[in-house]
Parts: C-alpha cells; structure tokens; sequence
C-alpha cells in the first residue's frame, strides 16, 4: 500500500510535469513516514539487518523492489527505453530514496518539523540539474 501509494503521486507527476504535482510527488513519501514512524523505522533496521536473516533479506527485497519501480517511473517520465542507462538510473533512485529516508528520519525525530520546507528541498533535487540531465542522457529542448 505505502508503494502504491508513492508510485501514484509519481506517475501523476509523470502525467502533468508540473511543480505542484512534483512536489506532491516528494510530500507523499514523507507523509507516509510521518504518519507510520514505526514502520518506518522498522524497514530501516531490516535494510540494515545482515542479508543472511529473513529480516535482512526481506529488508534489502523491499528496497530492491522500491528502487526498481521509482528507476521504471523516472525511466517512462524521461521517456527513455535504453538497457545500458538503467543502472544510472537506478543510482538516481538510490539517492532520491537516501534523501527521503534521511530527511523523514529527521520529521519523525523532531529534527525538522516543517514538512513543507523538507518538500522545497527535495523538489529543487527532484527538479534535476542539466549536468543530472546530460549525465543520464536525457533529450534536452
């Protein structure tokens, strides 16, 4: 459910393109974390679980799966069909993923209070850059 729920609010930025929906896009992950801390923490002491436990692997499966499915959705918004860019992209994915937990670990201890200031952030880093843009060989216009 929390997946689906983060890949929706993607995909409709996928489908707009637009600030509002991207920033919506990077609310919801946070919101899901601020609303369930505990599962939250949970899923990161099981990624940190040693990969030869059930925990551990069911934690390192779940990111596994997370990050192939935000590498699908950054690949179709780009609109990009090229096997040997995946592993960048799965990079991407990797980093926007570490970004969101490192902050959402700060919502839920209190470090960062303001979701909306937290949303800024992750929107100027989602927004890309043109060395991001160049770097996975993404069309430019």
């Amino acid at each position: 459910h929390l997946r689906r729920t983060s890949r929706e609010a993607r995909l409709r930025f996928g489908e707009r393109r637009d600030i509002e929906s991207l920033r919506a896009a990077m609310r919801t992950p946070l919101e899901i974390i601020r609303g369930w801390p505990d599962l939250f923490r949970m899923g990161r002491q099981a990624q940190a679980a040693p990969p030869s436990t059930v925990v551990g692997a069911h934690g390192r499966s779940v990111a596994d799966a997370n990050r192939a499915q935000l590498a699908d959705d950054l690949m179709a918004m780009d609109g990009v069909d090229d096997p040997a860019l995946r592993r960048r992209y799965e990079m991407v994915a990797d980093c926007i993923d570490a970004m969101v937990a490192a902050l959402g670990q700060g919502l839920v201890e209190g470090r960062y209070d303001d979701i909306e200031e937290l949303v800024d952030l992750l929107t100027i880093y989602g927004a890309g850059s043109p060395h991001l843009t160049r770097w996975l060989g993404r069309p430019t216009g």
